[in-house]
């Protein structure tokens, strides 16, 4: 239930509420002043009590908040005005109403709470529930109290107790019927525009005139009224349709106002001065033409909604048919339905242009089977058979002829709806034309091989002129080597070592190249042999010991004593890996110490089977920017062209590195910082063996 926001305290809210609430004070006081202006001829019975009306709407438009001003406000009214008009009523009479009446509006409040109920009066439902909660309910509260307490009191006779609760509560009940729903409606200001304003003045005019017509309100009108109650029905309609409850409520306030000031003055169809006939049947004709008029503009307002939001659901349904066919034509989609026990297929606008057939063939089944390729026939027509058979969604693809002999590969879905017994009853599908998609991944595919066959013939091209590059190069450095041997001068010395040094890296280079062309061809076939790990790396250690002195560093070796003395691997290519990994450390470092460790990852070690090493080469050298980390293994690369101009070197080492590892099952990793020196990680598996086997291989 939305109320009215609270007032902001910063900016004297506190003030405006307190005044707020003395101002429904005055209210309250006013409309139960109005209500004893308003009593029956030669009965103290008021035809509507006001306040009932304004104390509920004073809480459902402002909150809880205001009760104060409902119980303060209805104490001056059922206590102080009856002693004001010097009427002869107990004191406790009026505390007794003051409390019957609060109570009434509370209750009505919170069922409105409790049940959350909506405010605005334009949908039956909730009309309804105003009128059960309000009108019809919380006021017997008050008349039930106020009764009883005049019995108890001795200003009634107890025997027409219940007359003076019914009289009470149907006067109260008017109040809230006439009042209430009023201020509701009206706590926003209409936006009409003027020709809206102007024929509500008409309607103000017509009310005038059936006000006289039927209650002879002027004393102008001499005629037989009964006839022309009736005509208040086609001003509802009017009223109604054209200001929904807005336009009622007001027409009501009048109508019902004039219809009361008419028959208290004796006027009109229902006059009265020998009983309460009068009373009860002016007070049936407001609520009927009360509760006509609204039920009349809620039906109208919410079939004006409903129309309003069928209108937008089918503009919108429309824009999405729009859209879903221009999809469907610019992706060259077709959209079928099969309507499987009549064996018909139907087929939209964009299934007769991929298939290529007239409106008047596509209608059965077999319209779809004779348009299948005949060597995916079989195999689509299975996928529909176990979609049906399995109950499931239908998913497949399949090549299908045009009259015209165009070839095209359909991409076909369908979902399957089934009967309450799970027999298939319908499928519902779409099929769109693949044939561009496939024959780009067909281009894709012959690239590609057309991509690897060139890299093959260029590693193997490689491969060739390294092989043709080296018989050459081996000549140069042997001749050099003899001829050092020789009597030569001092100079000439030193020309032949330059000689053979420029040829002994000359053919490292070459060496490089030709297993590098040699992983890419594919054709490095590693090889299993029995091989000891430590020794192994303790020689090559105790070579780069010398090279690394020469640099004024050092080189340690740590050896994992889990490590197996008999390993089945390459020992070729993984003494390759070392000599990369140590000379890579020793070439970028120039002071400080290099560290090779070799562990064991696995645990435990098993006594055979496979297991993982990890070698570890940590240096203090120049580091490596870690922005250029990921392009290290590629080859040619190295961290920037100086490194190149200083330490010389092409960048395949560590790609060979790479290649090797992850041909022997391992990886390889770099943690490094600029300046701060390198950690490289290489993985590689191995297979661990017995002393026996390992006699046993030698002794073949």
């Amino acid at each position: 239930m939305n109320t009215l926001p609270l007032l902001n305290p910063q900016k004297g809210g506190r003030l405006k509420e307190f005044a707020l609430q003395l101002f429904f004070v005055a209210l309250i006081f006013l409309g139960g002043e109005l209500g004893l202006l308003l009593p029956f001829v030669n009965f103290n019975v008021s035809m509507m009590w006001p306040p009932a009306g304004i104390a509920l709407a004073i809480l459902l438009l402002f909150g809880g908040r205001f009760f104060p001003a409902v119980v303060l406000g209805t104490f001056v009214t059922s206590g102080v005005l009856p002693l004001f008009h010097r009427e002869t009523v107990p004191y406790a009479v009026g505390i007794l109403s003051t409390i019957g009446s609060t109570l009434s509006a509370w209750i009505a409040y919170s069922a409105f709470r409790w049940f959350q109920l909506s405010l605005d009066l334009d949908r039956p439902k909730n009309l309804f529930y105003f009128l059960l909660v309000s009108v019809m309910g919380a006021t017997l509260t008050a008349a039930s109290i106020g009764g009883f307490s005049l019995a108890l009191f001795n200003v009634i006779p107890v025997d027409v107790i219940g007359m003076k609760i019914v009289t009470w509560w149907i006067g109260d009940a008017m109040g809230v019927l006439l009042i209430t729903p009023f201020c509701l409606c009206w706590r926003r200001f209409p936006n009409w525009r003027a020709p809206q304003w102007a024929e509500w003045g008409l309607v103000f005019v017509v009310i005038l005139i059936l006000a006289e017509l039927i209650f002879n309100v002027f004393g102008i009108s001499s005629i037989n009224p009964s006839p022309k109650t009736f005509l208040i029905f086609p001003v509802l309609f009017w009223v109604g349709t054209r200001f929904y409850q807005r336009g009622i409520t007001l027409c009501m306030i009048l109508f019902g106002g004039l219809g009361i000031y008419a028959t208290i003055n004796a006027h009109g169809l229902f006059k009265n001065d020998q009983d309460l006939e009068g009373l009860f049947l002016l007070q049936g004709y407001l609520f009927v033409i009360a509760c006509s008029g609204l039920f009349l503009a809620a039906i109208q307002q919410e079939r004006e909604k409903s129309t309003q939001e069928l209108k937008e659901s089918l503009a919108l349904h429309q824009k999405t048919a729009d859209r879903l066919l221009l999809a469907t034509k610019s992706a060259h989609i077709g959209v079928w339905d099969y309507d499987i026990p009549n064996n018909n297929l139907f087929w939209d606008e964009g299934m007769y242009e991929l298939y290529g057939v007239a409106p008047s063939d596509a209608h059965h089944y077999e319209t779809w089977v004779r348009s299948l390729h005949p060597e995916d026939r079989v195999q689509a027509e299975e996928d529909i058979q176990t979609a049906l058979r399995m109950k499931q969604n239908f998913d497949s693809a399949f090549r299908i002829v045009r009259p015209d002999g165009t070839i095209l590969h359909i991409k076909a879905f369908a979902h399957l709806q089934t009967d309450r017994a799970g027999n298939p009853i319908r499928m519902m599908g779409i099929n769109w034309d693949q044939s561009k998609i496939k024959e780009a991944e067909a281009q894709l595919i012959k690239g590609k091989e057309a991509a690897e066959a060139a890299d093959r013939s260029k590693s193997e091209f490689l491969a060739m002129m390294s092989h043709e590059i080296r018989t050459p190069m081996n000549g140069v450095i042997g001749f050099a080597r003899l001829l050092k041997g020789t009597e030569l001068s001092e100079e000439q010395q030193e020309f032949v070592g330059i000689i053979e040094t420029s040829g002994l890296s000359l053919m490292n280079l070459l060496n490089d190249i030709l297993d590098l062309s040699k992983i890419e061809a594919g054709k490095i076939v590693l090889e299993k042999h029995p091989a000891e790990i430590g020794p192994l790396i303790q020689d090559l250690c105790t070579l780069f010991r010398l090279k690394a002195k020469e640099k004024g560093i050092t080189l340690e070796l740590s050896l994992d004593p889990r490590i197996p003395s008999a390993l089945w691997t390459d020992p070729t290519r993984l003494k390759q890996i070392f000599q990369n990994l140590i000379s890579n450390a020793i070439k970028f470092t120039s002071k400080g110490k290099i560290t090779v460790n070799v562990r064991v990852l696995e645990e435990p070690i098993p006594s055979f089977g496979e297991i993982t090493l990890e070698i570890i080469v940590q240096d203090t050298g120049i580091g490596i920017d870690p922005a250029v980390i990921p392009l290290l293994f590629n080859p040619f690369m190295q961290a920037d062209s100086s490194t190149t101009r200083r330490f010389g070197g092409t960048g395949l080492g560590l790609v060979i590195i790479k290649r090797l590892s992850e041909l022997m099952g391992g990886s390889v990793r770099v943690e490094s910082e600029l300046g701060q020196g390198s950690t490289f990680f290489c993985t590689f598996k191995a297979t661990a063996s017995s002393a026996e086997s390992m006699e046993s291989f030698f002794s073949k």
